[in-house]
């Protein structure tokens, strides 16, 4: 008959972590009061939230997160997990832990961190980014002011060109009404019309052999 061999396993209910951390965290002195706050004997009703928050913060700590105190969220889900049904009793534990260790500074830092996107960032990340935005609000501004500079030419131009229109207008009407006002000129009298040129006399046409011959017959003639 083969021995009986014992299974060992581990609870890793969200309780037994619970009950591990109250072995875990050093009791205070009997009804000390912390900040004005007595911590409850872990692992009791209220205990538990403690403890809970004991846990997220260790945790998130030995993470490496800049900010580990926890978020009520996270210990809500924790404490309902483990059965819990206060979410009320939950919220003022929880607030009560913070006080305690006068952690609420912390908690605005972690808010802070995350609403800006620096969660889980290092500090030269975190002035890197803060550098680079930095850079494009300046760059934003630069832009702006450029658009403004050239607007403001823009209508310094649009104003004088309006004004020389104007002038040139108020001048082309002056000169118009000058025009009109100023009196007619006085006609000049017409020229006297040049004699008619005599009319050209024709050149005797010049007489023929024929013409010649019959001249001298006729002469000859008379003297006879």
């Amino acid at each position: 008959m083969e021995p009986d061999t014992e299974t060992t396993t581990t609870d890793t209910s969200v309780a037994a972590l619970a009950a591990a951390e109250a072995a875990k965290t050093p009791k205070a002195p009997a009804r000390e009061k912390i900040n004005g706050f007595v911590r409850p004997e872990p692992g009791s009703k209220t205990g538990i939230i403690w403890d809970f928050c004991d846990i997220l913060y260790r945790l998130r700590g030995e993470a490496g997160e800049a900010h580990p105190v926890p978020l009520i969220a996270e210990v809500r889900e924790l404490y309902r997990g483990s059965g819990g049904t206060s979410d009320s009793s939950c919220y003022s534990q929880y607030l009560n832990w913070l006080d305690y260790h006068a952690r609420k500074p912390e908690l605005k830092a972690r808010r802070a961190a995350e609403t800006s996107g620096n969660a889980g960032l290092s500090p030269e990340e975190i002035a890197a980014k803060a550098q680079a935005k930095a850079d494009k609000v300046a760059a934003r501004e630069a832009k702006a002011a450029a658009k403004a500079e050239a607007d403001r030419i823009a209508a310094e131009s649009r104003a004088a060109a309006l004004a020389n229109a104007e002038e040139a207008a108020a001048a082309l009407i002056a000169k118009l009404k000058a025009a009109k006002d100023a009196p007619a000129a006085p006609k000049a009298p017409k020229a006297p019309k040049a004699p008619a040129a005599p009319a050209a006399q024709e050149a005797p046409a010049e007489a023929s052999d024929d013409d010649l011959l019959a001249a001298a017959a006729a002469a000859a003639a008379a003297e006879a």
